[in-house]
């Protein structure tokens, strides 16, 4: 019997242990989650099944360190954020996640460091990842996370941030949580020095929550047209229209008389530029 409740109280240590390590990053205990080419196709869900719960979208920006403008490519040396952001499905109040940069071949693309509180960055195999250090906070009913990149030179070519974030009910096990979709977003090299693309735009929603129609306030840089979606937690399209936009501000009515109660994505895209933000339909 001795010996039977040592090894019951070993296999208890051992996946506290484990538990624990995956709180405080997964990169060191499982490798890549991000579902990046570098990870064989694993991510959050090998170890956190979500069951029959949808799996909320990922959202990543990268945007300009000093004017906080979202870009589409790089300039050798300058300084971006990488943001990550999801909805946070039903109650989980806590989250972590794992983003890696890479350039053709898997290999490291430029230099990540952290920029927020209880986040860190691991090497592994020749990568640097940036993950939670101990589980984060949802706040207003999304997950969000950054960290910043030192961008390469340009003969590295396009580079493609990888990304996943695990929404969690922090009792320490498995069970319960739900890992969103993971996503990508590539970032192309520069021919010249100053020629990175901008996604020039700001986008506000009010009232929110609301039970009725929201308005949309989209500020562009230049007059175009823009493709207007809301998607649920999960990704799915629930509405598509194509919206002209003039330089400025503009007024956008979103009908959300048709929409269940529960919590949306707006996102707004045009030709250099992509803005999305979270809405709540009571």
């Amino acid at each position: 019997m001795k010996g039977k409740y040592t090894l019951m109280a070993a296999s208890l240590v051992a996946a506290a242990t484990l538990f624990m390590s995956y709180a405080s990053g997964p990169t060191s205990s499982t490798g890549d989650r991000t579902g990046s080419p570098a990870s064989s196709g694993l991510t959050c869900t090998n170890c956190h099944n979500p069951g029959n719960n949808s799996r909320p979208a990922l959202t990543i920006t990268v945007v300009d360190a000093v004017t906080n403008y979202p870009v589409l490519g790089y300039e050798p040396g300058k300084q971006y954020k990488v943001k990550l952001t999801c909805v946070a499905p039903g109650a989980l109040a806590k989250f972590g996640f794992q983003a890696c940069i890479l350039r053709a071949g898997n290999a490291q693309a430029g230099v990540l460091t952290t920029s927020m509180a209880n986040t860190k960055i691991t090497p592994r195999s020749g990568v640097q990842y940036a993950e939670q250090s101990a589980s984060l906070n949802t706040n207003a009913g999304n997950n969000d996370a950054e960290f910043l990149w030192t961008a390469p030179s340009p003969s590295v070519g396009n580079v493609t941030v990888y990304g996943i974030i695990n929404c969690v009910n922090g009792n320490g096990q498995d069970n319960g949580d739900i890992p969103s979709q993971s996503a990508s977003f590539t970032l192309s090299a520069p021919t010249s020095v100053g020629s990175v693309a901008y996604q020039q735009a700001d986008l506000n929603i009010y009232p929110n929550p609301s039970s009725g129609n929201f308005t949309a306030a989209l500020t562009v840089q230049q007059s175009g047209s823009a493709v207007v979606e809301i998607l649920d937690i999960a990704g799915r399209k629930i509405s598509v229209m194509q919206q002209p936009v003039q330089q400025g501000q503009n007024k956008i009515t979103l009908d959300g008389t048709a929409l269940e109660r529960g919590i949306y994505v707006v996102k707004i895209s045009g030709e250099q530029f992509s803005v999305s933000r979270s809405i709540i339909r009571q």
